[in-house]
């Protein structure tokens, strides 16, 4: 599994990390929160949140790889996944 957070650009902290299967799938639950929770701050403040990818879970031994050097992958920023309203 990898492992993911949200950074808030404003507070210039990170949300607790949480585990999905793939990027995609991170993705488009990212996307999910910014357009269908519309009080979240997500939804209030995109500009503001952005996900990141940090390494990888192992659920059977327990193990935590992070990226090389540590490093957040910056995936997608909330007001890129925002959908205009019509």
């Amino acid at each position: 599994m990898k492992i993911y957070t949200v950074k808030d650009a404003e507070s210039q902290t990170f949300i607790a990390p949480f585990t999905m299967n793939t990027d995609r799938d991170a993705i488009e639950s990212f996307r999910h929160v910014v357009n269908e929770e519309k009080q979240s701050p997500y939804h209030k403040f995109p500009k503001d949140y952005t996900l990141y990818n940090l390494g990888t879970f192992d659920p059977r031994t327990g193990e935590l790889q992070t990226n090389p050097q540590n490093s957040q992958i910056k995936l997608v920023v909330a007001y890129d996944l925002l959908q205009k309203e019509q």
